[in-house]
């Protein structure tokens, strides 16, 4: 009770826990890193078509043919303006628009795309660890994505949660893999005509393609700005 004889409210939440559910361990995720995908209509007949949008682009002249350098390694990737095709923008707008409703974003602030680029990536090359700086969500695309071609891997941004392992019992998955909850590393393998969406600010990397085939993709960021 406090001064003015009013039942303490912790005190009464404590009486209301039903006592069939104590001396239960009871378990809660915070802190969640949030990863949305979609899996695109009709995707085999605009990938085709996408694909064709972004060799184009890459013979269009030497400086296309070149390409830019970030993060990709050995692998071709298009400058942030040179991808125009308008299904490409329709699509990751659409996608960009749903999301503002699934996050619950403020109706005052719009899906802005800042930019989209396309990568080609041959045998061997791969992108370095990155982030994506100055921008609230970003995306990757597959088009065109053979076996071993090389996965999406998106690092633990909890620094401290590196600092003691625990010791989890050993099990039939790859090297005793831990549960998924206590991952410091998640591999999204490639698929045609998905759609992965995640922060911006969270660590990724894309292994080496280990086939003589291509992987195509296209990325680019989401901001949600003022109207």
């Amino acid at each position: 009770w406090d001064r003015n004889g009013i039942v303490n409210s912790n005190e009464k939440f404590a009486n209301e826990i039903p006592q069939e559910k104590r001396g239960i361990i009871n378990g809660k995720k915070s802190f969640p890193t949030m990863f949305y995908w979609k899996d695109i209509l009709d995707y085999e007949e605009k990938n085709k078509e996408w694909i064709k949008h972004i060799r184009d682009v890459k013979n269009t002249n030497a400086e296309s043919r070149k390409g830019v350098t970030k993060s990709n390694v050995f692998g071709w990737q298009s400058g942030n303006t040179w991808i125009t095709h308008p299904g490409i923008w329709n699509e990751v707008q659409t996608f960009a628009n749903e999301l503002h409703g699934v996050m619950k974003i403020d109706p005052e602030y719009s899906a802005v795309i800042d930019m989209i680029w396309a990568n080609i990536n041959k045998k061997g090359s791969h992108n370095r660890a990155h982030t994506h700086p100055g921008c609230h969500l970003s995306f990757v695309y597959y088009l065109k994505c053979p076996e071993k071609c090389g996965q999406i891997c998106f690092v633990d941004p909890r620094p401290q949660a590196y600092a003691v392992q625990l010791p989890f019992k050993p099990s039939d998955n790859w090297q005793g893999q831990r549960p998924e909850e206590y991952g410091q590393e998640v591999y999204w393998p490639p698929t045609p005509g998905r759609f992965i969406m995640f922060p911006s600010w969270l660590t990724h990397e894309v292994e080496a393609n280990s086939t003589d085939e291509t992987r195509i993709s296209i990325s680019g960021n989401i901001t949600f700005r003022k109207k």
